[in-house]
């Protein structure tokens, strides 16, 4: 919407991507008689661009696979406040599984439920506890019902009632995959808010989320839609105390040397004033 202005302004543009708007097949598939005005415009945007940010390696893979021009694709990862200390809860004692995201197909909740049906005949008092809403959200209620697990959707909650749900849980969980429609994750936050608090993860090797986890080192990864390797991490997080101390004192450490807000703030003040002065020498 606002290319028009830009190219009559002459300001350098700078562009983010962030997920879904680069996975997305409906946003790049050709619509004959009335396209958007992203797929009218797409070329222009490209062009004119001066830089285009992706928020992790995976959507710039997907960018190139689209034909955007590689030498203005930069990844940069956003980054979150960090607290300075954290006072961790004793792992193994909660028998709380945290999600925490929109209630759509590419967050998986789903794959979850049947997870933690499998869990639940190991572990019958772990229960699910889900904050966030979206569409899917009776469907999910629906059939948590049908296997009999022990869920509660909370809907959206304050920011400070999350952060109290991270500390008071085993784990969070995120079972994010692809849709149908190819909506994916981008770099998914709420990872890096359970690193920073002390949560160990367990999630999927779907889109950006391997660039933040790295398995069997600040958590676990399993495969997408995958249950049965789902509820076999999430066990493995309650049986053993040791491993979930590990996995979220390493977790802590590498969000604070690769995710926190000041310092990436700082790094894409830098490219930005670079482009500036790029801008301005031409």
């Amino acid at each position: 919407m606002a290319l028009p202005i830009v190219q009559k302004s002459g300001l350098p543009l700078v562009v983010t991507f962030h997920g879904g708007d680069a996975t997305k097949d409906k946003h790049f598939e050709e619509r004959r008689f009335i396209p958007t005005i992203f797929q009218r415009r797409q070329r222009d945007l490209m062009a004119t661009a001066e830089t285009i940010f992706c928020v992790s390696h995976f959507v710039r893979d997907r960018l190139v696979a689209r034909g955007f021009p590689t030498e203005k694709l930069v990844t940069h990862y956003i980054g979150i406040d960090i607290p300075k200390d954290v006072a961790l809860p004793p792992s193994g004692i909660s028998d709380s599984v945290l999600f925490v995201g929109r209630l759509v197909e590419k967050k998986g909740v789903d794959i979850l439920i049947a997870a933690m049906s499998v869990v639940a005949k190991a572990h019958p008092n772990l229960k699910l506890s889900v904050v966030g809403d979206g569409p899917a959200r009776r469907d999910l209620e629906r059939l948590a019902g049908q296997t009999g697990i022990q869920a509660h959707f909370h809907g959206w909650l304050p920011e400070k009632e999350v952060r109290a749900a991270m500390r008071r849980s085993l784990l969070l969980a995120v079972p994010s995959r692809t849709a149908a429609s190819g909506d994916s994750e981008g770099l998914p936050t709420v990872i890096m808010e359970a690193m920073a608090y002390g949560l160990p993860v367990v999630a999927t090797r779907h889109a950006g989320i391997p660039e933040i986890v790295s398995d069997h080192t600040t958590g676990l990864l399993v495969d997408e839609a995958d249950a049965a390797a789902l509820s076999a991490a999430i066990l493995t997080l309650k049986c053993d105390p040791d491993l979930a101390n590990r996995l979220r004192g390493e977790a802590y450490a590498d969000v604070r040397a690769r995710f926190d807000a000041d310092r990436q703030s700082v790094l894409l003040e830098r490219k930005l004033l670079d482009i500036i002065a790029a801008t301005t020498r031409q």
